[in-house]
């Protein structure tokens, strides 16, 4: 086995065990695990800069939605895989929220990506600093929301997005 490999299975192997241990162990509850799903990077490795929130499925093996603002016309933009066999007809918006305030995105369907956008709004901002824990409305198997939980990389984006 070449050495790159073998560093490679050996960081599944670590990030397996090391998500597994905490989700069962108890030591770590429900809403900092939920947070641990979320990456926050201003620069790409492409070394653009480009402020992403990225929110990791719960064993952290895939991207479930990425959001970034589109400067040009002051927007949040949230990206998700369309799931496999989903048909564009059946495609409902996204939609951000928190306790009873919600923001529903413009949803279009590009090169096999949902891309789901929305003016940084008042409403939006409110959402953003209220203390309570965001729901994200994304095409799922089950057809329910997302629980975030705080979602920090997303609020400071969001509010980031606003003042550009």
């Amino acid at each position: 086995m070449g050495h790159g490999l073998r560093l490679t299975f050996c960081t599944a192997a670590f990030v397996a065990v090391a998500s597994t241990s905490h989700a069962h162990s108890g030591q770590m509850r429900p809403e900092a695990a939920r947070e641990q799903q979320w990456l926050y990077r201003d620069v790409l490795g492409s070394g653009n800069v480009q402020p992403t929130a990225v929110f990791l499925s719960y064993d952290y093996s895939a991207v479930v939605f990425s959001a970034t603002c589109d400067r040009r016309k002051r927007e949040l933009v949230l990206r998700s895989e369309l799931e496999t066999g989903a048909e564009a007809p059946s495609i409902e918006p996204m939609e951000i929220s928190s306790n009873s305030s919600s923001v529903r995105l413009r949803t279009k369907l590009v090169d096999g990506y949902l891309e789901d956008r929305t003016p940084i709004t008042k409403e939006l901002v409110s959402i953003f600093h209220s203390k309570a824990h965001l729901e994200v409305f994304v095409p799922t198997e089950m057809g329910e929301p997302l629980y975030v939980g705080h979602a920090a990389p997303l609020r400071k984006l969001g509010l980031m997005c606003r003042s550009r």
